[in-house]
């Protein structure tokens, strides 16, 4: 079972494969703008903020995630949301 879940305000949204899902997850990570002399090795962006969004609509959003991979199944992504 592949799939991911998003936990944020003690509420869940989970789209996982071969089963009825209501709708489409995406995670957006938002970096700031690149800095002067981005073309070099070596450079890379943070994500400032974690954006989650359910049929195109926001779901969730915090500078504050925490990504773990199921026990049961290890293909399966939950997202945890922490909120300042």
């Amino acid at each position: 079972m592949r799939g991911t879940v998003i936990h944020a305000n003690g509420h869940f949204r989970r789209s996982l494969e071969n089963r009825k899902n209501r709708g489409q997850l995406t995670v957006k990570a938002v970096t700031s703008l690149a800095p002067i002399g981005a073309g070099k090795p070596g450079t890379q962006l943070r994500p400032l903020y974690y954006a989650f969004y359910h049929d195109g609509k926001s779901f969730a959003g915090s500078p504050r995630v925490m990504l773990v991979k199921g026990r049961r199944y290890p293909n399966v992504e939950h997202w945890f949301i922490y909120y300042e």
